[in-house]
């Protein structure tokens, strides 16, 4: 359990990071910025991904995700204000609400993680804040 925690501190803070790399809100904007490339998510029947042209692609195989994390941002509009994190074994993929695909990744969200929270979706707030919106079930031995 600590090493899964870990892992998501690990890749909130890469996704942060890489994030204030793409979207740097501390420029002056003096004249119109080119349009930024949208996420994407790619869905495959061995794993989820999300690629953008601006960062490393990240992708976790669907049978090593054990929890998933919702995290807001008030950094928005600079860069995108609500994610899902993918917590795999030592990988992760981050994945902003507002990707092209999403559609398509809700779908797999209820066919493979039953008791996934979807109110806390919906009721996110616009702060920063982190919330653990499914986890998988601990085998009792």
């Amino acid at each position: 359990m600590p090493t899964a925690i870990i892992v998501l501190f690990i890749c909130t803070a890469i996704v942060l990071v890489v994030l204030r790399l793409i979207y740097n809100p501390d420029e002056d904007i003096t004249e119109p910025e080119e349009e930024v490339e949208p996420f994407q998510v790619v869905l495959t029947p061995e794993e989820l991904a999300c690629e953008h042209p601006r960062r490393e692609r990240e992708a976790v195989p669907w049978e090593e995700i054990h929890e998933i994390v919702l995290i807001t941002t008030t950094e928005g509009p600079f860069i995108p204000d609500m994610w899902l994190i993918f917590v795999g074994d030592g990988k992760g993929c981050s994945i902003p609400m507002e990707a092209d695909g999403c559609h398509q990744l809700w779908e797999e969200i209820e066919k493979r993680f039953p008791g996934f929270d979807f109110q806390a979706i919906t009721h996110a707030g616009t702060g920063d804040a982190r919330k653990s919106v499914w986890r998988r079930a601990e085998v009792s031995h």
